[in-house]
């Protein structure tokens, strides 16, 4: 066990800290209880701020469960993915064995499966390709040597986020097995919630990866009826899911109202097939999880993605010139409004145009963008290919552009900015596993309602094997100039790390508060050269936004510009996006520990004397 603790320092939480955070295990705080104890709510310090966390205190009352609690822990400080629950920690101490996991605000799918207002068909679909794709992303082994079978796949062990987006859960029971072995049966005994096991475990004695497509078959099921897999004095959901399907009469056991949404649609019958094939009798004949992704992705687009011509032009007022946001190399922008899931909702159209260059593009920015799901990437609302026209439809967020609000220190805090520049590195470390995007400017990232980055604009860019990424790369679609390094000008090829030094533009363009091309004064400069010359010569100060300079902690700005301007470095000493997240972090860990400093210090003066407190603030 000690050996064990050894391997993962950097998980462990004194149980000093998990007492205060939950109110030393106080009831009120119990938001759950399962087969292996209680969970509680609480809230923990990390990186110098609060978060909400989920602490699962492990009960023996039904006996010994040291193996699971190490179990779910070596697993899941392996795993990355958007779609599976994060672990922030574990302790093992006096005793108490406890997994921590940040809090999901809405609970579990289960809670929600027959509220079809709050889930909509056009939401459940997007939620089960979700899991899918965590699914895939365990059983083809996450770029280690091993993958895992879940074997505790069920509707209480998907969780949801705010936004209603899922995180896989429930690793307890999860066993590896060797990448090149994942067609064998592990021998064990068949474990996990009543109508979700598969049941040729008992006649094969053991599990694979089959069993838990089964599984994630009786979710889907869950997902399309909208009912549980089990009530008490009725058949088991499978069964009578099975029974249904086979007589062509599934919408007997359906939520009338979801009946309602989808009855006979392409996007039903292909969810419904897909559902069936899952739970096939014999475990070689069903699909795996590259091949559901794929059904689920079909049954998702066709609700998602075609959207006819004349709802286009009628949404942005027949493309009209006042509807017009940017007319560019990549397309026209043309802002509009569509009903979307029976809401009126703000949108961007793309429309492409007829070379031969332009409509690979448009096809490209569809293919890539089906393959990615992070919550920093924009997603496509719909599409259109018709009578000659091809456009691409964005949600149209609150705040635009990054690009429209460079100049703004008031809104575009300095603590804001540093999350956006944050969660945008996240965005490109998850793509440069096997996307290079090729075009990445503060246009091309869009600010939602919370001032979320999402990374859209992904016409220029290429995919390759993930085995590839220090290789040189045929490329002949490049961004625009402003952005591009000096090396790629005349270049033909490129190296994962193209982006970076992209990125290094942008995050000068925060730092300054100005766009990457400065005209005025009868002189145009690149910003990206004005920006390493002053970092050089140690006088960044005359270029960075003065509202922006006042609210900086000094080691924060200068772990920023740093890093900012090692991205600007020679392509070959370019750092990793996955080095820039790690100094990004700590930029933005050392800027709210001194606001946070500054408000205490500034609530201290307050109630010694208040007529002081102006002094302080505008001094």
């Amino acid at each position: 066990m000690e050996q064990f603790i050894r391997q993962f320092p950097r998980l462990k939480i004194p149980l000093e800290e998990i007492l205060e955070g939950t109110n030393n295990f106080d009831d009120k705080n119990v938001i759950e209880m399962g087969d292996f104890g209680k969970v509680y709510k609480g809230k923990l310090i990390r990186s110098g701020k609060s978060i909400k966390i989920a602490a699962r205190r492990l009960s023996r009352y039904h006996g010994q469960r040291d193996v699971e609690f190490f179990r779910e822990i070596s697993a899941l400080s392996t795993l990355e993915h958007e779609n599976i629950a994060s672990l922030i920690g574990f302790c093992d101490e006096n005793g108490e064995m406890i997994v921590l996991h940040h809090r999901n605000a809405k609970g579990s799918l289960v809670m929600y499966l027959s509220d079809i207002t709050t889930l909509s068909w056009f939401h459940r679909l997007k939620i089960c390709f979700n899991v899918a794709c965590a699914i895939q992303y365990i059983h083809n082994g996450f770029g280690e040597k091993y993958c895992l079978i879940h074997r505790n796949i069920n509707s209480s062990t998907i969780l949801l986020d705010k936004s209603m987006s899922p995180r896989l859960s429930g690793f307890e029971y999860s066993l590896k097995q060797s990448i090149n072995q994942n067609d064998e049966v592990i021998l064990c005994e068949a474990i996990g919630a009543r109508g979700y096991i598969d049941p040729a475990i008992e006649k094969r004695g053991g599990v694979n990866q089959k069993s838990d497509i089964y599984s994630f078959g009786i979710v889907l099921f869950e997902i399309l009826c909208g009912r549980k897999a089990f009530t008490d004095n009725e058949p088991l959901l499978g069964q009578l899911a099975k029974f249904h399907y086979e007589n062509e009469t599934l919408e007997e056991i359906m939520h009338p109202g979801l009946w309602e949404q989808i009855k006979e649609s392409k996007s039903f019958k292909c969810f419904a097939e897909t559902a069936y094939s899952c739970l096939h009798k014999d475990p070689t004949q069903r699909p795996d999880a590259n091949q559901v992704c794929d059904k689920l992705y079909e049954a998702y687009d066709y609700v998602h993605q075609m959207i006819r011509l004349q709802v286009i032009v009628s949404a942005t007022n027949n493309f009209s010139d006042e509807n017009l946001i940017q007319d560019g190399e990549s397309g026209r922008y043309y802002k509009g409004k569509m009903l979307r899931s029976a809401k009126l909702t703000d949108v961007v159209a793309r429309r492409v145009g007829n070379t031969y260059e332009q409509i690979a593009e448009f096809w490209r920015e569809i293919n890539t963008l089906h393959s990615l799901s992070h919550k920093n990437i924009a997603y496509v609302a719909g599409s259109c290919d018709e009578y000659g026209e091809r456009i691409i439809i964005y949600e149209r967020t609150v705040h635009g552009h990054l690009d429209q609000n460079l100049t703004d220190a008031i809104n575009l805090t300095w603590i804001r900015r540093l999350k956006i520049c944050l969660g945008v590195a996240q965005a490109l470390a998850y793509l440069h596993y096997d996307v290079i995007h090729c075009d990445i400017s503060s246009f091309k990232i869009l600010l939602d309602e919370d001032w979320e980055p999402r990374i859209f604009g992904f016409e220029h860019s290429m995919k390759f094997l993930g085995s590839w990424r220090h290789r040189l790369l045929s490329c002949n679609h490049f961004n625009t100039s402003n952005y591009r390094e000096p090396g790629y000008l005349d270049a033909t090829t490129v190296i994962p790390r193209y982006d970076v030094y992209s990125f290094g533009v942008m995050l000068f363009e925060v730092l300054c508060g100005r766009k990457a091309w400065i005209s005025g004064g009868g002189v145009d400069q690149s910003l990206p050269e004005m920006a390493k010359r002053h970092f050089a010569d140690k006088n960044l100060d005359e270029i960075i936004n003065k509202g922006l300079r006042k609210q900086m902690d000094l080691q924060s700005l200068e772990i920023f510009s740093d890093i900012a301007y090692r991205c600007l470095d020679e392509q070959l000493r370019h750092p990793t996006m996955d080095q820039v997240v790690k100094k990004l972090d700590d930029a933005l860990a050392r800027q709210w520990k001194h606001e946070n400093i500054r408000e205490r210090t500034t609530a201290e003066v307050t109630s010694i004397n208040p007529l002081k407190v102006n002094n302080l603030i505008y001094f």
